[in-house]
């Protein structure tokens, strides 16, 4: 649906992306996810939350600057 180079929803299976720009599309969107039985949200709720617990944790965030820091700068 977009342009990016990645798509954590998509990737994660944790909701509907829509296209920027689209009213209608996340109109839609809502919609459709408001009418998902609970059980069905949760388990889209909680996969996201694993995706960032497991792509974007604070320590990996740093491992992966420090990385691009040491890759730029001399050592000293």
């Amino acid at each position: 649906c977009c342009n990016a180079g990645n798509n954590p929803v998509a990737e994660s299976n944790s909701g509907i992306t829509v296209a920027p720009n689209n009213p209608k599309a996340l109109a839609n969107a809502i919609a459709t996810l408001a009418s998902l039985p609970i059980a069905e949200r949760t388990r889209m709720g909680a996969a996201g939350f694993e995706f960032v617990k497991a792509n974007h944790s604070f320590a990996l965030l740093a491992k992966r600057l420090a990385v691009v820091l040491n890759e730029i700068s001399p050592v000293i």
